[in-house]
């Protein structure tokens, strides 16, 4: 929250002490709308393993959205069913054949400023020339950015999805090499 934003919540809380929606807009509301998946192939499961980090409030009312009425994702009991239905409908991996894997739901840990979502997708196949596509959150936020990185075989490829592109098929160009910025390239040092 910047200077101007912190101010303006001041102005509203103290001009409006009673107004509980104007207090969970200033106390939730975050200026960034970004969701990051870091993703990587496992050869012995031939799954893609998915880590998504999301803002929980996002989440919440994403999923307040599409049930219409208040989910808790802390108490709600049906929770991780709602949280991997939305998932599904948001999140497509395809093949260059065009066929569409499902995801398969792992868990969720809850923090006050984060939630990451575990899932994966069984490819049994290396899924650097498949198209993926990431719709999260593209209901409530017109300035949403998604974002994948898939680490395989030590190479990696970033993959930013928005409103008006929310599809991208990798290819080889997409991927460098993984580089350990510790290591020495000296000449000194090779000898």
């Amino acid at each position: 929250m910047n200077l101007h934003s912190a101010s303006l919540c001041f102005l509203i809380l103290t001009s409006f002490p009673h107004s509980e929606s104007l207090w969970a807009d200033c106390l939730t509301g975050h200026p960034f709308h970004v969701s990051v998946a870091e993703m990587e192939f496992n050869p012995q499961s031939g799954c893609l393993e998915v880590s998504l980090r999301v803002w929980p409030e996002d989440l919440e009312k994403a999923l307040r959205q599409k049930t219409g009425k208040p989910v808790d994702l802390d108490s709600d009991p049906q929770v991780d069913k709602l949280i991997f239905a939305y998932l599904q409908n948001k999140i497509e991996v395809q093949d260059p054949e065009g066929k569409k894997y499902p995801l398969r739901w792992i868990g969720k840990e809850l923090e006050i400023k984060q939630a990451w979502l575990y899932f994966e997708v069984k490819t049994l196949r290396e899924p650097d020339d498949f198209t993926y596509s990431n719709r999260l959150f593209f209901e409530l936020q017109d300035d949403q950015i998604n974002m994948f990185h898939l680490r395989l075989n030590g190479r990696r490829a970033s993959i930013s999805f928005a409103k008006d592109q929310a599809r991208h098929r990798l290819g080889k160009k997409d991927f460098v090499p993984i580089r350990n910025p510790f290591q020495r390239k000296s000449k000194q040092g090779q000898q």
